[in-house]
């Protein structure tokens, strides 16, 4: 009933004889005294030819023989083990034979995006029918996670900052500095703020494992700017009422110096001073 592939068994038989007694051999060794030899194991590829000898009742002998193919099994070839960054594609493609079924959904040659780590079994199927399989491992790499460092975290405008990154090994790094500049270069990026505010700073990089990955650092930097203002009370002065309250309405300030115009001065967030009226002149105060 063959031909047969390497791994599967197959049958020979010849017709009745009455009375019968056989004979079987392969390659002149005996191998069977039955009408019928079942489940021969298929162990290597060729052809094969099977003599039998039949006796009757009354001893007349005849002879036949018949060949058996054996087909070798594909070759089957599902390829190298693949290492794939996170979020990236991979394409698996058999070889080997003519048709191909992949474990876990896969079409041969169609590029999917794995989600974890798994072994894929392909089964390759000849133009004999004859079937093989073959194992492949695909491996996720994990980005590695860049890391920055500002030269100065805080500041007063305009503030320069130099950014170092903490990732020797990166290429391919954009820097987005969250001011409207970019810069592109991995050791490091420099920029001048000139708003005030927080910034973001976004890296995007590659790793040494050739994955890409974008990290925005949140902000990271963060500018101000102190406004000096206030009011006095009274705003003109008299022998009669010399002593002045200075009420402080700055902004964005936690010092203050005070310099009233006749030489003295103080670092009180809301001073009184009382001004000499003898000169009968005027007094500019500063903040």
């Amino acid at each position: 009933n063959g031909p047969v592939c390497v791994g599967g068994t197959f049958n020979v038989t010849t017709t009745a004889v009455p009375v019968g007694s056989y004979i079987w051999t392969l390659n002149g060794t005996p191998v069977g005294n039955t009408q019928t030899l079942t489940a021969l194991p298929a162990s290597a590829p060729g052809i094969y030819t099977f003599n039998v000898s039949a006796t009757d009742g009354i001893g007349n002998v005849c002879t036949s023989s018949t060949n058996v193919t054996i087909h070798a099994l594909p070759s089957v070839n599902a390829g190298n083990d693949v290492s794939v960054c996170l979020g990236n594609s991979v394409t698996l493609t058999g070889s080997g034979a003519n048709t191909y079924q992949w474990t876990g959904g896969i079409q041969n040659g169609v590029p999917f995006i794995p989600n974890s780590n798994a072994t894929y079994t392909v089964t390759g199927t000849d133009k004999n029918n004859c079937v093989n399989s073959d194992q492949v491992n695909v491996s996720l790499l994990f980005a590695q996670t860049p890391s920055i460092t500002p030269s100065v975290t805080l500041g007063c405008l305009p503030l320069a900052v130099n950014f170092t990154n903490g990732d020797p090994l990166a290429t391919n790094c954009v820097w987005t500095l969250g001011n409207g500049e970019t810069f592109t270069g991995c050791i490091g990026a420099s920029t001048v703020y000139n708003q005030i505010g927080c910034f973001d700073v976004t890296i995007q990089s590659t790793d040494v494992q050739g994955c890409d990955t974008v990290v925005t650092f949140n902000d990271i930097v963060c500018t101000e700017e102190s406004e000096a203002s206030f009011y006095v009370s009274p705003g003109i002065i008299g022998a009669s009422n010399s002593t002045v309250n200075f009420f402080n309405t700055s902004s964005g300030a936690v010092t203050y110096q005070w310099l009233f115009g006749d030489g003295e001065s103080s670092s009180a967030t809301e001073p009184t001073h009382t001004y000499s009226t003898t000169l009968q002149t005027g007094f500019i105060a500063t903040l």
